[in-house]
């Protein structure tokens, strides 16, 4: 019985020696082939750094994922097609060191800074703006985030489920760990989407201390529209911009022309979930 213990623990570890030594014997010969030479005296010029996040005290700012070159996939590519080419060049993403994914216990002030893009934020306290909201939207075709409470998710739970264009996520009036956890798992089961963040206008650590609990990230808007509207978009419009609006009456007459500066300016609207993408 030892013995055969003992046939079987060579021939293991013969097969684990075995395709060892094959990889590295495969692994030498690529890297000694001139295709795989030309890749990797090649590869500098695609890569792009990634850039870390930006902390600055309690707050943070997304980064930017780089890329570099996969050389495996691209040696594959090129070695079917027989020779080094350019245009078959694989890139991979590489993600900040630093980033917003693992940084819960910051505010979000903005979205990334090199991008020219803005995102509009709508908290809905009514069936009937929620009705004027995304037909405008839709209209438009604009993606933006919508922040419901309770009530308004209970009384239009069918109209929710076909925002298939929006990222639908739950502005809590409540702070309290039952009231997150609840409300978040019911929208959960609503729209498919995990709710992934929290609002706020100014900063409240007890609000930040739950979401960071539940991984949330805690969103603090740069604008907040609801006086003077279109004078403070054109003071203060800027890249990476969370922008709150506020349905004021004045809002409403004055959002077509806010919309339209903001596009003529040259930015995209996103929804959270991109704008605070790597």
């Amino acid at each position: 019985m030892k013995n055969k213990i003992l046939k079987i623990i060579s021939a293991i570890s013969l097969m684990v020696f075995s395709f060892y030594y094959t990889n590295k014997s495969i692994d030498l010969i690529r890297h000694t082939d001139p295709i795989m030479k030309k890749i990797e005296s090649s590869k500098d010029k695609f890569e792009i750094k990634a850039t870390n996040a930006k902390i600055q005290e309690n707050k943070i700012i997304p980064g930017t994922k780089g890329k570099k070159v996969d050389e495996n996939k691209s040696y594959s590519k090129m070695k079917k097609y027989g020779a080094y080419n350019e245009s078959l060049t694989t890139l991979q993403s590489v993600s900040p060191i630093v980033s917003i994914s693992n940084h819960f216990d910051k505010y979000v002030v903005r979205g990334n800074e090199s991008k020219k893009q803005i995102s509009l934020i709508f908290k809905i306290d009514s069936s009937e703006t929620l009705n004027l909201i995304t037909n405008y939207l839709d209209n438009e075709k604009i993606p933006a985030t919508l922040f419901l409470n309770e009530e308004i998710i209970d009384n239009n739970i069918e109209k929710i489920k076909k925002l298939n264009n929006y990222q639908v996520e739950l502005y809590f009036n409540k702070i309290s760990q039952v009231d997150i956890s609840a409300s978040s798992n019911y929208l959960h089961s609503i729209t498919g989407v995990p709710n992934k963040y929290c609002y706020t206008e100014e900063e409240n650590d007890e609000l930040l201390k739950i979401c960071k609990k539940y991984k949330m990230h805690t969103i603090i808007p740069n604008l907040v529209l609801y006086k003077n509207p279109s004078k403070t978009i054109r003071d203060d419009l800027n890249n990476g911009f969370i922008i709150s609006v506020e349905l004021t009456s004045e809002v409403k007459k004055e959002l077509d022309y806010i919309i339209n500066y903001i596009r003529s300016k040259g930015y995209s609207f996103q929804r959270l979930d991109t704008l605070l993408q790597e």
